[in-house]
């Protein structure tokens, strides 16, 4: 399911992607905004809502209503989302309650006390469909002499804490096998935090010892990198796509994409994929992503597979031992210069349109 809403040149448009709920997901959306912009009591504005007419729907919003049910439709999700149903119910539940609470100081008079959420009309343009399209490659298996980076990777639900205040929404991640207790562990620390308003949970500002982390794997030129991937979402299919990759189902030999045989792994199965790494690839990051749906991926589930020089390891920055994954690392070489590696992931959340 995929809400949004848009405000432009032809109105206030919602856009929405099921048919069960859709007079309550229409009543939370237009009193959100109503609340927000002072729409109930404008009389006027709401005079010209009425006078406007069909054709003043903008052409990306027809675009991206056609994009979504056709990824519905090869996905197999139309009709199956009583899930996301109910996690973006209870997200704008909690958006909506922020709203009133950002309000009650706004309302306390002055000559702007109405125009305090203009700010969201301010930031550049509204995001549309894009005319670009992923490229494929062709893979080949593995040769049995080339080395291996082996990773067990799971697709879990999550609740992601965002800040040492307790905000949080209930998301997706990938995750190692090896880490999952961890992040189960980390969890339930911070749900417990969110009782308590003295307690800082297990959050903190950014810092490389989060459980709860977007999934950062490393593989070097010339390696082949396997993943065995297995989803354990609730009731919901998952995908393990390496964007800009070559990599194939590995029973198989197709790609390992959305529109092949295997490509997409339903709720409680496994799959194991392959890509051999070129040793002239360039080195540098790849974005991980289920092309399963769209919702997942924008709630969390994605990750980064990065393609480190020839003969690279990975050491943990905290005590110099190999790691196995991790936003930070220190990638030394025998033959090469060693450094310090950061990745930044740019991940937002929300209801706002703005950037």
């Amino acid at each position: 399911m995929f809400l949004s809403v848009y405000i432009s040149k032809g109105g206030i448009y919602m856009l929405r992607r099921i048919t069960k709920g859709w007079k309550s997901w229409r009543m939370l959306a237009i009193l959100t905004l109503a609340f927000s912009f002072g729409l109930v009591s404008n009389a006027t504005a709401a005079s010209d809502h009425k006078t406007k007419k069909a054709h003043d729907r903008p052409v990306w919003l027809e675009k991206l209503e056609t994009q979504i049910d056709y990824e519905e439709m090869m996905s197999g999700m139309d009709g199956r989302q009583d899930r996301l149903d109910k996690t973006f119910m209870q997200l704008m539940d909690r958006l909506q309650n922020k709203i009133k609470e950002h309000a009650t100081p706004a309302s306390s008079g002055g000559g702007f006390h109405d125009s305090w959420s203009a700010h969201q009309l301010q930031q550049s343009y509204l995001l549309g469909p894009t005319e670009a399209k992923q490229e494929v490659f062709k893979g080949a298996h593995c040769p049995s002499n080339a080395p291996v980076k082996k990773y067990d990777v799971v697709a879990i639900n999550v609740e992601i804490t965002l800040n040492q205040w307790g905000d949080y929404y209930p998301g997706y991640t990938y995750v190692l096998k090896d880490d999952v207790e961890r992040v189960r562990a980390e969890e339930e620390k911070n749900a417990a935090a969110r009782e308590d308003e003295l307690d800082p949970g297990a959050v903190t500002n950014g810092l490389q010892g989060d459980a709860i982390q977007p999934l950062v794997i490393r593989a070097n030129q010339g390696d082949c990198l396997r993943v065995t991937f297995s989803n354990e979402l609730e009731d919901e299919d998952a995908g393990f796509q390496v964007n800009g990759s070559a990599m194939i189902i590995s029973s198989s030999g197709l790609p390992a994409t959305a529109a092949s045989t295997g490509g997409i792994t339903a709720s409680g199965e496994s799959q194991d994929f392959e890509w051999m790494i070129p040793i002239d690839e360039q080195e540098g990051s790849h974005m991980i992503q289920s092309h399963a749906g769209r919702d997942p991926s924008s709630l969390g589930l994605t990750g980064v597979m990065i393609v480190e020089p020839k003969g690279s390891k990975y050491l943990d920055p905290w005590d110099s031992k190999p790691m196995k994954s991790g936003w930070e690392a220190m990638i030394t070489n025998d033959d090469e210069r060693d450094f310090r590696e950061f990745v930044l992931i740019y991940h937002e959340v929300g209801d706002e349109s703005f950037r």
